[in-house]
């Protein structure tokens, strides 16, 4: 049978058989197509997320255990696991040290007791229900050893499973009706065919503003008006479409934002640490060395130096090991009434010595009968860092303000006093100002005997504030002085 044949019976058919047979075509095509395409289609997208998930659950895993590692804790070794990936569906964690002797393993099942060490980079195990990834510990940039961890796709499967399986129902239901629906049209809707594939051909230009004119009161007025009902709808959903995938892909953009913050951030952490770190070290094997050369002053000089070196890094560690905490939603909100002055002056006492070494002097002008709405431990380690601060960049015989800027002023409908502490020592300029509450910025001021921070403390001050619905502010011009003013909701 040529062409030519097939054309002269297409010729004679009557028009009702050749729709019935377009549209059984075209429903019996679209039924297939969703059976098959939309399952893979969802395949691929879970493991791309779950792809990435694992990616970063395990780079921070890596990051956050490394410390842990390095000082040989088991303790905080399984405390930071615990914090990283509780409640993950994993399969199996493993972690080797540099000589690949096992430290670590957590695995679920018999199934994968050596799947672990199978590549290097991130796969999918054969039977396709583990992700498997592994990152390299460092620490100062010495390697510590390995990561190994496998994510189940057990559930994943399930989901994929139970959507093919909808599909091929919905699938069933659609050509059931589209054949029924193209053997009513074949038959009874000829004439407005023209208008109706007009639209549809626009509807397939991706323009779907024009919708069927047809103003009938019968069937085909009927049909005209559930078209039109459905482009309706089509539209809809691809602007609620459009609508979300530009959330997320502007979710995307954050969290690499965020990952690239944080890694910048603990970067900046290790330079920090290391400068007395290598002190403690290079005085320590001085000691060791050449210890009998040295005079009793010297000797001293350098147990002042590992003193120093020491007290930072011990203040370091406690301040990043509290941001930690908040960060990841450990440190709980706890408002109780506090009398404010009572809180102020125990903190201030605590660096009673402090200040007594430079000759500097507290002024307290807080009311005795000002309460506050406040987390204790929050606005404790508040004080702390403000105060600490204020010590540090006053000038030898200077004194620090510590009082209210504003008593009871309105947030929204709560009630809020605001407080002051003040110094009149070295002063901030605008640059650093800028980059005091930002964790990828270094700050390099220095207070006035060569005492050092990272910022870490503010950072964790304004994270403390806005958690009881405050914020905090800072007045400074070199060389006169810094004022920090914060809020805390009132009693």
């Amino acid at each position: 049978m040529n062409m030519s044949i097939i054309s002269d019976i297409c010729k004679s058919v009557k028009v009702k058989t050749k729709l019935f047979i377009l549209y059984s075509i075209l429903i019996i095509t679209l039924s297939t197509s969703l059976a098959i395409i939309l399952p893979v289609i969802l395949e691929n997208e879970i493991i791309d997320e779950v792809k990435l998930s694992s990616i970063i659950i395990t780079r921070m895993t890596a990051i956050n255990i490394a410390p842990a590692m390095h000082f040989n804790d088991d303790e905080a070794l399984i405390e930071a696991l615990d914090a990283t990936y509780i409640n993950k569906q994993l399969e199996y964690i493993v972690i080797e040290s540099r000589d690949e002797k096992i430290i670590y393993s957590d695995i679920k099942s018999d199934l994968n007791k050596s799947d672990y060490k199978i590549g290097q980079k991130l796969e999918i195990s054969p039977k396709g229900m583990i992700i498997k990834t592994s990152e390299v510990i460092f620490i100062d940039d010495i390697e510590l050893g390995k990561l190994y961890i496998g994510f189940s796709m057990v559930d994943h499967k399930q989901q994929i499973l139970k959507f093919q399986q909808m599909i091929i129902a919905m699938s069933a239901a659609i050509l059931f009706v589209g054949l029924i629906t193209s053997w009513l049209i074949s038959n009874f809707f000829v004439k407005p065919l023209a208008e109706i594939t007009k639209v549809m051909k626009s509807i397939g230009d991706h323009n779907l503003s024009e919708r069927v004119e047809l103003h009938t009161n019968d069937e085909i007025g009927e049909l005209a008006a559930s078209f039109n009902n459905m482009v309706d709808k089509l539209e809809k959903a691809v602007g609620k479409t459009k609508e979300l995938n530009l959330s997320l892909s502007e979710k995307a953009d954050e969290l690499s934002a965020t990952v690239a913050t944080k890694d910048k951030f603990f970067s900046i952490i290790a330079h920090d640490l290391r400068g007395p770190l290598g002190g403690f070290r290079n005085v320590t094997r001085l000691l060791q060395n050449i210890a009998y050369e040295f005079s009793m002053d010297e000797v001293k000089q350098f147990i002042e130096i590992l003193k120093d070196s020491s007290d930072k890094v011990y203040a370091l560690l406690e301040n990043l090991l509290e941001w930690s905490k908040s960060e990841q939603g450990i440190v709980k909100y706890e408002p109780e009434k506090l009398n404010l002055f009572s809180v102020i002056r125990n903190t201030a006492d605590m660096y009673e010595s402090s200040a007594r070494a430079k000759n500097i002097q507290f002024n307290l002008n807080i009311p005795g009968d000002i309460h506050v709405s406040a987390d204790l431990y929050m606005l404790n380690s508040i004080l702390r860092n403000i105060i600490s601060n204020a010590v540090k960049f006053s000038n030898v015989g200077g004194r620090i303000d510590i009082g209210l800027e504003s008593d009871k002023f309105l947030i929204g409908h709560n009630e809020f006093v605001k407080i002051y502490v003040q110094d009149y020592g070295v002063g901030l300029s605008r640059e650093i100002i800028t980059k005091l509450f930002k964790v990828d910025e270094k700050i390099t001021s220095q207070g006035t005997k060569g005492e050092k921070g990272t910022g870490l403390g503010l950072i964790i001050c304004n994270e403390f504030i806005l958690r009881h619905g405050g914020k905090i502010n800072i007045e400074s011009e070199e060389g006169k002085g810094t004022k920090f003013i914060f809020d805390m909701p009132a009693v």
